[in-house]
């Protein structure tokens, strides 16, 4: 009894000291924790900090362009803006922009610079040497861009690459244009920007200088892309499988856009250096700017029918679904021989109008609506077994572009 007593006795002191000292505490524990807050915060501050400046000079911008100055003041390389990178330094390293594919880019201001991520090692094909001589180096080039490009007629894009990397403008190529235009053509999404610079969907050049180069990007970070799918996750699943469509723009501005789909994908078709194919192409693939023009990025390049078949040469198949580069570029399957060959299933615009469907009809004015669906459709089944596809494909964006474009003008009356 009292063993229990003194316990009980004790447990009273307990909680009468507790009632005595504890607002003191509280007040002290108050303290403590507000004196120490400011070092907390001030050591999550210093570690944000440092994440973003970490991750903005994750590509090592100023190292390249130290590598290549370094190169030029020694005559290696040259290039037209050698000088104001080098020498001005007009053009500043900026922050990364991303690393993927081979490549850096970093951008400053309205400019996005690009070069191969193993720039700083030995190049894969090796550098120029001295004595090569303007024919054999022309030849090469021109074997390159084929080879790359898989087009049979290289005569303009050559011309253009071998002018342009002519700084001194005398009609010859030193030891360092040379190098310059040798690095720049083994950057593939060099040659197809290269290619395409008559098009304003691409970005256009600003120059180049020891494998480096420039391009005026300044509307890659003000677009959007047209949709995505699983942009509202799960939270908005339950309620609707569309729910992406919430936050589209107006119907007459994505008309404007796939208006300008569509001139691209006749442009790709009827190409004077040969037929290109949009093989990466879907919601989160093509952008728009804030005027509602199309624009393509490295996210999107097209290509041409030979690189497409080269890539799909030695596939084995059973049925044509095993020749499959993407989803928009597959091939036929020759049964006999159980391999893949250089006919597509179906050509690019079939794959447009799959785009328009999702993006355009849903919720098309309903004096077109019926219209517009019916040309979709039958713009989906299009295949290049049809006899005379190239009828059909210029009939069906005729077409669409008259019910498309009657609704706009209608509509700015």
């Amino acid at each position: 009894m009292r063993i229990r007593w003194r316990s009980r006795k004790s447990y009273l002191l307990l909680l009468r000291n507790c009632l005595l000292r504890g607002p003191t505490n509280i007040i002290l524990c108050v303290r403590f924790c507000l004196h120490h807050a400011y070092v907390g915060l001030l050591m999550v501050l210093g570690l944000l900090i440092w994440w973003n400046i970490a991750e903005m000079n994750d590509c090592g911008a100023q190292r390249v362009i130290d590598s290549v100055c370094e190169e030029y003041f020694s005559k290696d390389v040259s290039g037209s803006l050698c000088k104001v990178l080098c020498e001005t330094r007009e053009i500043q390293p900026g922050v990364c922009d991303k690393l993927e594919n081979g490549l850096k880019s970093f951008r400053h201001k309205n400019l996005l610079s690009k070069v191969s991520s193993d720039y700083e090692l030995i190049w894969p094909r090796g550098n120029l040497e001295e004595g090569v001589s303007t024919r054999k180096f022309v030849a090469e080039i021109d074997r390159l861009i084929k080879m790359e490009l898989g087009i049979a007629n290289s005569d303009s894009l050559l011309n253009r690459l071998l002018k342009d990397a002519d700084v001194n403008s005398d009609d010859k190529l030193n030891l360092g244009e040379a190098q310059n235009l040798w690095r720049l053509i083994h950057q593939p999404f060099f040659l197809i920007f290269s290619l395409f610079q008559d098009l304003s969907v691409f970005p256009s050049i600003n120059g180049t200088c020891g494998g480096l180069s420039v391009w005026n990007y300044g509307w890659e970070f003000e677009v959007n892309y047209l949709f995505d799918r699983h942009g509202f996750g799960w939270t908005f699943g339950f309620i609707s499988n569309n729910s992406y469509r919430w936050t589209l723009p107006a119907w007459n501005k994505r008309a404007k856009v796939m208006m300008g789909l569509l001139e691209l994908t006749t442009e790709f078709y009827d190409r004077s250096e040969g037929r290109f194919h949009l093989c990466n192409m879907n919601g989160l693939t093509l952008f728009h700017s804030k005027k509602y023009e199309l624009f393509l990025t490295e996210s999107s390049l097209p290509l041409s029918g030979p690189q497409i078949s080269d890539a799909l040469r030695n596939v084995s198949c059973r049925t044509w679904r095993d020749c499959t580069l993407t989803p928009q570029c597959q091939t036929q399957c020759d049964y006999r021989s159980r391999k893949c060959t250089s006919m597509l299933v179906k050509p690019t615009l079939s794959h447009v109008c799959d785009i328009m469907a999702d993006y355009l009809l849903f919720d098309a004015p309903s004096f077109i609506k019926v219209s517009l669906g019916r040309l979709l459709r039958r713009c989906q089944r299009l295949t290049w077994s049809v006899p005379d596809l190239d009828l059909q494909h210029s009939l069906i964006i005729v077409d669409l572009k008259d019910v498309i474009w009657g609704h706009i003008q209608h509509q700015t009356r």
